[in-house]
Order: C-alpha cells, then structure tokens, then sequence
C-alpha cells in the first residue's frame, strides 16, 4: 500500500514537475513576448516623443516668427497711419491751391478784360485826338495862310482898320489852336504814359502769380516720394502674406488702406497735371495778350 501510494505521490510529482516545467515554457515565453512588446512600446515612445519635441521647437520657432511679425505689422500699421495722414494734410493743401490757382485765374481773367476794355478806351481816345490834332493843325495851316494873305494886304492898305482887328481875331485864334494842340499833345502823353504803367503794372503781377505756380511744388515731390515708399510697403506685405499666408491674415486690411492710399497718390498726380495743364493754358493766354497789346499799340 505504501509503495502504491508512494508511486502515485512520485507520478503526482513528475505530473507537477512536467506541468511546472510546461508553465515555465509558457511563462517564459509570455515574458519573451512582452519584453519585445515593451521594446516595441518604448521605441515607439521614443520615435513619437522625439516627434512631439521636433513638433514643439517649430511651434516655438513659429510663435517667434509670429511675434516678429505681429510687430512688424504693428509698425507697419502706424507707418501707414502716419502716411494717411500726411497724405490727407499734402491733398488738403493741393485742395487749396487749385482753389487758389482757380481763383487767381479768374480774377486775371477779369482784370485781362479790363484792361482791354480800358485799353481799347484809350486807344479809340488817342485815335480821336489823333484825328483832332490833325484837324487844328490843317486850321492852323490855314489860318497862317489867311494871317499871310491878310498881313500882305495890310501892307497893301495900311489904313484898312477891319483887317487889324481880324488879324488880331486870326491871332487869338492861332493862339487857342496852338493851346489846344498843346493841351491834346499833352493828353496823348499821359494816356500813353498811363497806357505803358497799366501794361507794366500787369505784367509784374501776371509774371508773379505766374512764377509762384511755375517752379515743381515740394508737396508734389513729397508726394512721389510717398508713392514710392507705399510702393515698397505694398511690395512687403505682399511678400509676407504669401510666405505666413496663415499667419499674416489680418494684413489685408492694412493692403487695402495701402491700395486706398495709392488712389489717393494717383489722384493727386492728375490733380497736379492738370494744375500743369493750366500753367501752360495761362502761358498761352499771356502770349495771346502780349500779342495782342502789342497790335494795338501798333
């Protein structure tokens, strides 16, 4: 009985001892699996945290570069602002001067036709009294010749009482002609020595107002300098949006106060060609007047 149960207790044990060896086996091999899983795991960890630290330093480097350029745009911003407001100032006083100019050109407008009135008053005057010295002296030359006659015929009758008294007569009225003509000699001259002040007079003035709009104005020259330094800025935010596209979105709004800008730049550019436009329009209606005083002066 005791060596039966000592085989069965001996069977139990090598039983145990192959099912404890199995479970090694499998142990081990479980173990063998989850170390190479642990490897895998930790390898991947590694891959990905070396991703999360790559990830990491382009978001740093990507919140610098939108720093900078939140700055940048910044003083961009008040460039812009300060551009805008020189720009508003430079075509306020581009707005006054054309109203300056305009006004100026129709007070000369009035003023040319008032002296052509005045000249062509003065020229018929001077006609006239042309036409009237011409006159007293033709009298003039005939009364001489009547004086001639009458004083030859004196001599002829020297008792002949009438013929004093009319050479007398003739005298008083040779004297009155004389006075006369020299009263129209001496009105010619103060009309053409007015007609010469009023001419130059004019002209001063017309060359003056002329000379001031003649020479290239500094707010013009402010102005293409502008124009070129908007250019720049248009050409660097444009440069920006299309390398940070994604960051730089709120630049548009600045683009279109550059573009807004740049109307205002091309509008004053005709507001001062035609302001040259004029210039040349009042050189020519100065050369048209020269002429024309010149004509009549003739």
């Amino acid at each position: 009985m005791e060596e039966e149960q000592f085989k069965h207790l001996e069977e139990a044990h090598r039983k145990l001892q192959d099912q404890f060896k199995l479970n090694k086996e499998e142990w081990e091999r479980g173990k063998s699996a989850l170390l190479e899983e642990i490897s895998l795991l930790q390898a991947s960890l590694d891959s990905k945290t070396r991703i999360l630290e790559d990830v990491q330093k382009r978001l740093e480097m990507c919140n610098q570069a939108l720093a900078h350029e939140e700055t940048r745009r910044k003083f961009l911003e008040v460039e812009v602002s300060e551009f805008k407001s020189r720009y508003e100032h430079v075509f306020s006083q581009c707005q006054q001067e054309r109203s300056k100019f305009e006004s100026l050109t129709v007070q000369r407008d009035e003023e040319i036709a008032k002296l052509r009135n005045s000249l062509g008053t003065k020229h018929t005057s001077a006609k006239e009294m042309e036409i009237r010295i011409a006159h007293l002296e033709q009298e003039n030359q005939e009364l001489r010749e009547s004086l001639k006659e009458l004083q030859e015929s004196q001599i002829r009758n020297p008792g002949a009482t009438s013929l004093t008294k009319l050479r007398n007569k003739l005298r008083g009225l040779e004297q009155e002609t004389q006075l006369e003509l020299e009263r129209c000699h001496s009105m010619i001259e103060v009309l053409s020595e007015e007609i010469s002040i009023v001419f130059t007079i004019f002209k001063s003035e017309f060359l003056e107002a002329f000379s001031k709009k003649s020479d290239p104005k500094p707010e013009v020259e402010l102005c293409d300098k502008m124009d070129d330094r908007i250019s720049v800025l248009a050409t660097q935010l444009e440069m920006k949006d299309c390398e940070l596209r994604n960051v730089l979105l709120e630049l548009e709004h600045e683009h279109e106060q550059v573009e807004i800008l740049m109307k205002r730049v091309r509008s004053l550019e005709l507001t001062a060609q035609r302001q040259n436009n004029m210039e040349e329009e009042l050189q020519q209606q100065k050369r048209c007047s020269r002429s024309r005083l010149c004509i009549n002066f003739t």
